[in-house]
């Protein structure tokens, strides 16, 4: 077989591949673009083709502080930003502390790694479903043990004001803690043990040996980390419709959830678009980063 013949081949046996991807990402995004520039709404959503061009006024209402569209849009642009450091912080000390806990020899230590992974096998809608329950103001468990233990007299409001987003952060990190967990493990058994024995002989504490070769060691795996959990988070959008439903309290209200109430709750496709078109732009720069930091770790950063 000639090298033409198996070029073409190739191309045969990877042009579905290419087709359905063209089908199901490209050619959406594209179509997405289109709605930005039109006012689209459900006036005209039976008939797009003859909804009126506006240009970049989308764009403009959805930028403004001065519209109400921008005010509500800019709000959940801050929301996310913080559910997404809340859950980066808390979810890299949880599976950093598991990881180092799990990394020595201890009888039970295989079956306490399963239990851990426990809340990132379960299929989240059931985890976040079970949240919403416990997180009741009248008969949720966490209310229960709150005011069992004394840190509270009266029962918290969890699912609306200004408590929803920690409720919303709580739940997304029982889910996503154990991803830490298990790439932080695997990164410390590739550490070599020699390491840590020379620190100690040379007299370096648990936390020196920590600080000048666990964590610079792990650099490479945390920036990937960190960047990739960041993207989920930021599109997370199962957590905030289990538990608030199509309207979240504005203290909860995701950018996800945010963009799907502007399209299907008020029927407003162009400012929908336009924001999605917008979060695409943001991550895709995120992504950029996190491709140029995976062929640095490729080269040994």
């Amino acid at each position: 077989m000639t090298i033409r013949t198996e070029r073409r081949w190739a191309y045969r046996f990877v042009m579905p591949v290419m087709i359905l991807t063209f089908l199901t990402q490209f050619l959406p995004v594209v179509w997405n673009i289109y709605m930005s520039f039109h006012e689209l709404d459900l006036y005209y959503m039976g008939r797009v083709n003859k909804a009126p061009f506006i240009g970049f006024q989308n764009y403009k209402e959805v930028l403004s502080t001065l519209s109400s569209y921008g005010v509500d849009f800019w709000n959940s642009i801050k929301v996310s930003f913080l559910y997404v450091l809340i859950n980066e912080v808390v979810c890299y000390v949880l599976g950093m502390g598991a990881a180092l806990l799990l990394n020595r020899d201890f009888k039970g230590r295989t079956l306490l790694r399963g239990i851990f992974l426990l809340p990132w096998i379960l299929p989240s809608v059931v985890s976040i479903t079970t949240f919403r329950q416990m997180f009741s103001r009248d008969w949720g468990i966490i209310n229960y043990i709150l005011i069992k233990i004394g840190l509270i007299h009266d029962p918290i409001i969890w699912l609306s004001g200004k408590n929803a987003l920690y409720a919303a952060a709580i739940s997304s990190i029982w889910v996503s803690w154990p991803f830490w967990f298990v790439i932080f493990l695997g990164g410390l058994q590739g550490i070599p043990s020699e390491l840590y024995e020379a620190a100690e002989i040379d007299g370096a504490s648990k936390w020196k040996k920590f600080f000048y070769i666990t964590m610079p060691l792990l650099k490479p795996v945390t920036v990937i980390l960190f960047l990739l959990t960041s993207i989920w988070s930021f599109n997370d959008f199962n957590t905030p419709f289990i538990l608030f439903g199509k309207v979240p309290p504005q203290s909860a209200d995701l950018i996800s959830i945010h963009i799907y109430n502007s399209s299907f709750t008020h029927w407003d496709f162009g400012l929908g678009s336009a924001m999605t078109n917008l979060v695409i732009a943001f991550l895709f720069v995120v992504a950029l980063i996190y491709i140029s930091k995976s062929h640095t770790w490729k080269e040994g950063y």
